[in-house]
């Protein structure tokens, strides 16, 4: 297993509306630095500065993961 630089959530957005979210997937979100997924997961989270990347393939996702920064928090999002 590669030893990950950066923190990784996998968090499941529901429905995707951030009405429907729990508590604590609202934290990571707003906490992370990076948030990954498919673009309409995206949708609702673009406006809060966050480095958005709409990939939703676990190679092209891993390649994201890669680039970043040692300490940097990244949320991979999935519906459900």
């Amino acid at each position: 297993m590669d030893k990950r630089k950066c923190r990784v959530n996998l968090v499941g957005i529901g429905m995707g509306s951030k009405g429907t979210l729990t508590g604590e997937v609202r934290q990571i979100i707003e906490e992370s630095d990076v948030l990954i997924g498919a673009t309409r997961m995206l949708e609702g989270f673009r406006n809060e500065k966050k480095n958005c990347y709409a990939e939703y393939f676990p190679e092209k996702i891993k390649e994201i993961l890669d680039k970043q920064k040692e300490n940097t928090r990244c949320t991979v999002l999935f519906s459900g």
